[in-house]
């Protein structure tokens, strides 16, 4: 499974690998001792598969979990000891606040080996992040400009310079709107440097986030091309740099220069398929 965090290519190929080293075990109902010796025999299965990856990471989501008892909370403590003798860590998402006070009253979430977020899509960004970093694949490759990151994603770099004239770069501070919902779509944007996140914002309750995007990513072209209001809104979630693809520039790239555009179009449908092919991996790995 993945987050829902866009990243570079590079990244991207690089999770591909590196986020076997995590395995989610997805709770469902009240969790008593059959469901607990069942999630135990699981993980001991998954450690000593040997055609395996090494395990890291072991996410437990209590996201669809409605209580549980005595003889579960004494399985995590066994669970704690795996990680301890095997060297991987323990997180657990999606509990309740009423789940997570019981944990924390049992001294089950007292433990610096194991950590907790709101939701599983935070703990997987959470655990592909640590992956990265332990590979020190965010130090050895880190594409700074615009030119270098579309390249890395199957740009032509000898292309690249021809369509930087037709951008205009944009700093943005945290918290900065990008993109209004139901705003026209009147351009795309590159994102070279920073973070930003794409909300859907609902009357009467929190914004929901439904993806984040980083360097060598682009947000904003599904309105672009499909011509429709914004669906959501984007907000800068650090210091950010973008290059913004209005319309009328897009038009006029189509006019001056038909071989640019011919490419622009080819290496969107690729970057478009390769979206699509994401989010069939993140439906059939979600919880039913």
């Amino acid at each position: 499974m993945r987050s829902r965090v866009q990243r570079g290519a590079y990244y991207e190929r690089a999770l591909s690998q590196l986020s076997q080293h995590t395995y989610v075990l997805a709770l469902q109902g009240f969790l008593f001792f059959g469901t607990a010796h069942r999630v135990l025999q699981q993980v001991r299965q998954r450690m000593d598969d040997s055609g395996a990856i090494s395990l890291r990471f072991l996410v437990l989501d209590f996201a669809h979990v409605t209580g549980f008892d005595s003889s579960f909370t004494f399985i995590l403590t066994k669970l704690h000891t795996l990680t301890a003798e095997n060297t991987f860590s323990l997180i657990f998402t999606g509990l309740s606040p009423h789940m997570e006070q019981k944990l924390r009253q049992r001294g089950r979430l007292n433990d610096a080996a194991i950590t907790v977020f709101p939701d599983l899509d935070h703990g997987l960004e959470w655990c592909e992040d640590q992956l990265l970093d332990q590979d020190q694949l965010t130090h050895l490759h880190v594409p700074v400009t615009l030119a270098l990151q579309l390249a890395d994603s199957g740009f032509p770099l000898d292309a690249s310079t021809r369509l930087l004239a037709y951008l205009e770069r944009r700093a943005l501070l945290p918290g900065d709107y990008l993109i209004h919902q139901g705003d026209a779509s009147d351009a795309l944007y590159f994102i070279e440097l920073g973070q930003v996140s794409i909300y859907l914002q609902r009357d009467g309750h929190p914004p929901l986030r439904l993806q984040t995007s980083s360097i060598g990513t682009i947000v904003g072209e599904l309105g672009f091309f499909l011509n429709e209001t914004r669906s959501a809104s984007v907000i800068a979630d650090e210091h950010t740099r973008v290059y913004r693809l209005s319309q009328g520039q897009f038009e006029a790239m189509q006019q001056q220069d038909a071989a640019l555009a011919k490419v622009f179009h080819t290496w969107m449908l690729h970057v478009l398929s390769g979206r699509l092919r994401t989010m069939n991996t993140l439906l059939a790995g979600a919880p039913s």
